[in-house]
């Protein structure tokens, strides 16, 4: 009987003495091991390693060391907030969520905890549509919303709907070339005013034509202003002509304009066309 009992005894202090080792490998490679998750970026393993040895049957100075490591990686973790809603914004409660191709899980109303970097998620409805979408999350990124949205009109690349008004109304009313021209003759007529007054200035000033000059220098200078004063006088009339006829121009459809010198009675003539 005494034999028995011993036999007993020894067998269950074999027995907790195995189980306390194991405890205290776990104990000092948990620490270890999450050290090495956490600098791989794989911090949902590294917080389980250090919740493992910040357990009360751990050294005390592994639980301390532990216990903040969990802390750390805690508040490093990010998390996202996942939403599936219709073209009207409204929630689609029955919608499922697969995460980097996990099996697909309702939609919770609280943020789900993921490692950094970047993920896949598969969001489907309840009638089966599934959308795609990659999502990439920083450390200490919380409660990250994303929202896929089913149902949305997808808007066909140039589609007449992206053009600007300003591109649909020259389609419609284009540009006749004579008002180009028009524009021409007035962006040469005013270059000429500058031109010539500049000159008729400069040689006025030269020849000191304000106090007293010879007649030749005075009829060049009064020659060269003149000139500009036409020029002005042109470019003015033509830039006016060619307003007019961009913002007067038909539709595609009209019939082309005809800019031309019409005679207007007996020995005149004058500017005339049709638009």
């Amino acid at each position: 009987m005494i034999a028995r009992r011993s036999l007993l005894v020894l067998a269950l202090a074999t027995s907790w003495s195995a189980g306390a080792r194991a405890e205290q490998v776990t104990c000092f490679n948990a620490p270890v091991e999450g050290q090495k998750l956490r600098k791989a970026g794989k911090l949902l393993a590294a917080r389980q390693q250090f919740l493992t040895c910040a357990q009360k049957e751990c050294p005390a100075e592994i639980v301390d060391d532990c216990a903040k490591w969990a802390s750390e990686v805690e508040r490093a973790l990010p998390s996202v907030v996942i939403a599936a809603r219709d073209p009207q914004g409204r929630d689609l409660v029955d919608a499922r969520v697969s995460i980097d191709g996990s099996v697909f899980a309702p939609l919770g109303s609280r943020a789900t905890r993921l490692d950094p970097g970047k993920h896949t998620l598969s969001v489907r409805t309840a009638d089966g549509e599934v959308i795609d979408r990659e999502l990439t999350l920083q450390e200490g990124e919380h409660e990250r919303s994303f929202v896929v949205t089913f149902g949305a009109p997808v808007e066909p690349p140039h589609s007449p709907a992206m053009l600007s008004h300003g591109a649909a109304t020259n389609d419609a009313r284009p540009v006749p070339p004579v008002v180009w021209i028009v524009g021409g003759v007035g962006a040469v007529g005013m270059v000429s005013f500058a031109t010539f007054g500049i000159l008729g200035v400069s040689a006025r000033s030269s020849a000191h034509c304000d106090v007293g000059c010879p007649s030749s220098d005075k009829s060049d200078v009064d020659t060269k202003l003149l000139v500009a004063d036409v020029s002005l006088g042109i470019g003015l009339v033509a830039l006016g002509v060619a307003a007019a006829l961009y913002v007067m121009r038909p539709n595609a459809a009209a019939s082309t304009a005809f800019l031309g010198v019409l005679a207007t009675g007996p020995g005149s003539v004058g500017l005339g066309g049709s638009f």
